[in-house]
């Protein structure tokens, strides 16, 4: 997976338990994440980039730069504006439903439900970060919390 979550934590001198407190998550949830035993749902990595004031791109080692001017702390991610997000990727790349599923190694019928917003979870963070590590996209405006689209120029 991949993630700056221990970088971080001790930039502010925090433990794992004070971390967590901090985020107000389960101290085995947080470890276990820290640890990337499992997967890191979006609304987390949302979550703790909101407390520790950093971008998503940032936590996710696809950047160096902490944060964007932009970037806006959301309570909630809007998943209409990630399945308006994952349509526009979608129309740049020039990939239908199938092609797309098939790079993110999901069903065709999964892929569908996230870009029309019928799943109850929003895409995972996996999968974003695929999009934005693969093709240039920032997270944090595939995510709505930034307007910053690209981190570096789009893979052609």
């Amino acid at each position: 997976m991949n993630f700056r979550l221990i970088d971080i934590r001790e930039k502010y001198d925090l433990s794992k338990t004070k971390t967590a407190q901090k985020l107000k998550w389960n101290i085995r949830l947080y470890s276990y994440i820290e640890d990337e035993v499992i997967n890191f749902k979006l609304e987390k990595l949302n979550a703790y980039c909101n407390t520790f004031n950093c971008s998503m791109d940032y936590v996710s080692k696809l950047t160096d730069k902490y944060n964007y001017t932009d970037i806006k702390n959301l309570p909630r991610l809007d998943k209409r504006i990630i399945a308006k997000n994952l349509r526009i990727i979608e129309k740049e790349l020039n990939k239908n439903c199938n092609e797309m599923a098939e790079e993110l190694r999901i069903a065709p019928s999964t892929y569908s439900d996230y870009k029309r917003i019928q799943k109850t979870n929003i895409i995972q963070t996996l999968m974003v970060k695929y999009l934005a590590e693969n093709y240039g996209y920032s997270m944090d405006w595939i995510c709505g919390r930034s307007k910053i689209k690209y981190r570096k120029s789009p893979k052609n």
